[in-house]
């Protein structure tokens, strides 16, 4: 059985491999605890009855009660991984269950141990997740997990995540249709800051040629601010040719922004080593820099946390409540211009406190790089 389990990894619940569309359930106790919920490790809200709330939850507190995922595929099942219910409030978790497998979703197998139904221990609590592995492998293209006890005091609630191998089917009409993944070698996952470092590092050694890794000082907490320079000439300006710069992570919460600047670098290495004319092209004729994380406290704040609406402003501000986002200056903003005439008497002209920023020599002056894009 061990085997199995190494042969076959898990469909993709946790991961969002699995689309919602694949997951249905028996029925739901609200919005926020339907069956898309019922994903290996999603969080809740900090808010009890938050619409994003910690799994799927049924309206009945009877055996008839399922949760089903779609593997869209004939697929060779060999274990669930079961949670209870991620909530600060509640204490709801599944103690055991049945597996029932059917191959069109309306004739529908229970998983036999010999001659007996198999009934597989869920949880003690809520959190720590409990592998069961079928006795038997079984090919089918549904699977459900029907909750026979639960705990208590509370009602059926359950994250889980499936294990299953895709098997040839010569009568499947998606059989044409690609797995949701990417042909891309880029390292699609989050990214916390050491995490991070370790991927910059890895584009530079791969491209040592075109990259080059620099720091623009250190945040609150003291980490360093990193940022990767990409040219045919790194660490070189070149008259005439523009620079760029994207800044990602101004909201530390916000991960997205974060993550598509790190695969860019990875993207822009690999196709100029493959000789991508467009690519190599921008590479030679542009000087690139890429800042991933402006705000790496506000993203080890929000990290640790966990996913999903664990408090929508964990990690969103600086250490010090900065939203950084909003924080730039307008050399043709009214304020500012105000400011100026303001301490003229005072004979100093040269910082004046714009959202923290001093003010240049002069109003014509040019920042740093003469692009600046933001991704939250």
């Amino acid at each position: 059985m061990c085997d199995s389990f190494v042969d076959c990894p898990p469909l993709g619940l946790e991961s969002m491999r699995v689309h919602d569309s694949q997951i249905r359930a028996s029925s739901t106790l609200r919005t926020g605890l339907g069956p898309h919920r019922g994903r290996l490790n999603i969080q809740s809200g900090i808010e009890d009855g938050d619409m994003y709330d910690g799994a799927w939850c049924a309206r009945h507190e009877d055996k008839n009660q399922w949760l089903e995922v779609d593997a869209v595929h004939l697929t060779k099942f060999t274990g669930v991984i079961l949670q209870g219910r991620n909530s600060i409030w509640s204490w709801d978790m599944v103690e055991t269950y049945k597996v029932q497998l059917s191959n069109d979703s309306y004739k529908w197998q229970t998983c036999m141990n010999g001659t007996q139904e198999a009934i597989f221990q869920g949880n003690l609590n809520t959190e720590t997740p409990v592998l069961a592995l079928l006795p038997v492998p079984t090919v089918a293209r549904y699977i459900r997990i029907n909750p026979q006890t639960w705990y208590s005091n509370g009602t059926i609630c359950l994250r889980a995540e499936i294990l299953g191998c895709r098997v040839k089917d010569p009568t499947d009409i998606y059989a044409s249709e690609e797995d949701r993944v990417s042909n891309d070698n880029l390292d699609f996952r989050h990214h916390n800051y050491k995490d991070m470092r370790t991927l910059m590092k890895s584009v530079n050694d791969e491209c040592p040629n075109i990259t080059r890794i620099y720091t623009i000082g250190r945040s609150y907490m003291g980490l360093k601010l990193y940022v990767m320079e990409i040219s045919d000439n790194p660490g070189k300006h070149e008259l005439g040719e523009p620079e760029f710069r994207y800044v990602a992570g101004m909201h530390g919460n916000e991960v997205l922004g974060r993550e598509l600047v790190l695969n860019l670098m990875q993207y822009l290495c690999q196709q100029f080593k493959e000789g991508n004319e467009r690519i190599v092209r921008l590479i030679t004729e542009t000087r690139i820099h890429l800042l991933p994380s402006m705000n790496p406290d506000g993203y080890e704040v929000a990290y640790e946390k966990g996913s999903e609406l664990a408090g929508w402003a964990d990690g969103r501000f600086s250490y010090e409540g900065i939203d950084l986002n909003h924080n730039f200056p307008d050399l043709n903003n009214i304020m500012w211009n105000a400011q100026e005439k303001a301490l003229e008497k005072s004979q100093d002209t040269s910082k004046v406190p714009n959202h923290y920023i001093p003010m240049p020599e002069s109003n014509q002056a040019l920042p740093p790089f003469p692009y600046l894009n933001t991704v939250t």
